[in-house]
């Protein structure tokens, strides 16, 4: 489906065009990577921190490509480039980012669907799978990939969107004070959904309240409906001048509500909905029974019915090392390399805690990035919070790290040890685990965690 048009490039904000195509072409997507473009996409060329766009110009046209987006000041050079000035579609704006930001606004307003916005500080990669789990079973949806969460990859999504589409699922990440409110102005969401308040890219906010200020206002940009973990403290206080909120959690005073839940032999846990609906949920952790409730809330609005959502959360399972479960010999693993913050790692210790093994339970740490002034009163308090959680042994990689470790022999937990690298954390693994133990293996994305992981299991 070609839904981009030329006429949509005209329309941008300051845009100058040097283009022999008259007319009202479309074309497949919008793309910023020359590796990746196709012949019938738009290039838009990005100048950031770290790379510039126009640089890759001679590689997009030697791929077909005839329609470029730059900036104002970009001039053609020599050899490949000079081509513009002739068969080219050539459109000059003062800004790329903003152009493409823009584009991506006048494309979503082309559809009438429910576009989902989904932000939090943990979990909302998992609540947007779940959401669009469950709604894929009636719906055509375009969601998020991978990371692409911010003023990058949500516009790049929404030109996902086509004239099949029947729902766009979009999460949305804040690392900056604000972020969450230009995302909004792109995506323009009918409903908006917050997962938790945590502590996140703290070194970048000044406190948890400017977290909550900048994620709240996907609330108030959705045009039909709000929807809050009525058991998070700081998003409770949201009720107060939005009472129209749905709110779902634990406790019985959310709209949306557990009873007689239990944890089951794979760490997952079994729980009945408000309603007298029986589901079990096959991934572990009961941080990941509010991600449920989160898709059931949205599902349920959207007209999914009782019945498929039982089937479809029974049906969904980790992915994507978060919280992914997998086995070294007898050894449970649960990977959740993905990325960590405080909340998130304290999340994880209490899923090994509870993980019913016979075994006993250890903990392969990383370095927690973007902390600012409390990383290292973050890290020694995890070592100590491994202690009251009963954990048997730690290992860390990496100096930040390393204060878990300190903390951890300082408490007195049984095992706890430092390795200067990967390679040495899974000799000392090897060397350590035993059948029926169950291992945590958890760091931010930067500490790169799978590498223990794969040194172990590789080395079998």
């Amino acid at each position: 489906m070609k839904e981009i048009q030329l006429t949509d490039l005209r329309s941008l904000s300051g845009v100058v065009e040097k283009s022999p195509d008259k007319e009202n072409r479309s074309f497949s997507n919008v793309s910023i990577d020359s590796r990746t473009i196709n012949k019938d996409d738009i290039f838009f060329a990005i100048r950031g921190e770290n790379h510039d766009g126009h640089k890759f110009i001679p590689e997009v046209i030697s791929k077909g490509v005839t329609t470029l987006v730059v900036n104002n000041d970009f001039e053609p050079g020599t050899g490949a480039v000079d081509e513009i000035s002739g068969d080219f579609n050539l459109f000059k704006v003062p800004d790329t980012s903003e152009a493409l930001r823009e584009l991506a606004n006048i494309h979503r307003r082309k559809f009438n669907i429910p576009i989902i916005g989904i932000t939090g500080t943990n979990g909302k990669t998992t609540t947007k799978e779940m959401i669009s789990s469950l709604l894929s079973l009636k719906l055509n949806i375009v969601r998020s990939r991978g990371n692409f969460n911010n003023l990058y990859g949500l516009p790049l999504t929404i030109f996902n969107i086509t004239s099949d589409t029947e729902a766009a699922v979009l999460e949305m990440g804040a690392s900056i004070p604000g972020e969450i409110g230009k995302l909004c102005k792109i995506a323009e969401p009918d409903y908006g959904l917050i997962t938790n308040i945590g502590r996140g890219h703290i070194e970048f906010f000044k406190s948890k309240d400017e977290v909550l200020n900048t994620k709240s206002v996907l609330l108030s940009s959705a045009s039909v409906k709000g929807f809050i973990n009525g058991d998070d403290p700081m998003l409770a206080t949201l009720k107060k001048d939005m009472p129209e909120l749905v709110t779902f959690g634990l406790g019985n005073h959310n709209d949306l509500f557990v009873s007689k839940m239990y944890i089951m032999e794979n760490g997952g846990y079994s729980f009945r909905l408000k309603g007298e609906i029986d589901c079990r949920l096959n991934v572990p952790g009961k941080m990941n029974v509010f991600n449920a409730l989160a898709a059931v809330s949205i599902a349920r609005e959207l007209g999914i019915s009782d019945e498929d959502i039982v089937r479809g959360l029974g049906a969904f399972r980790s992915y994507n090392q978060r919280l992914e479960i997998l086995y070294w010999q007898k050894t449970v693993i649960i990977n959740d390399t993905y990325n960590a913050n405080p909340d998130s790692m304290r999340a994880a210790i209490d899923i090994l805690s509870e993980y019913p093994s016979e075994g006993r339970k250890y903990a392969l740490l990383g370095d927690m990035l973007e902390l600012g002034d409390t990383c290292v009163e973050e890290h020694l308090s995890l070592g100590r919070y491994l202690k009251q959680k009963n954990i048997t042994g730690v290992i860390t990689v990496g100096e930040r790290a390393r204060k878990i470790s300190e903390a951890g022999e300082k408490e007195k937990i049984d095992f706890s040890c430092h390795a200067s690298d990967h390679d040495e954390a899974a000799g000392i693994l090897r060397e350590t685990l035993k059948d029926k133990d169950v291992l945590l293996v958890k760091g931010s994305r930067g500490s790169r965690m799978e590498k223990s992981l794969s040194a172990l299991i590789e080395q079998n």
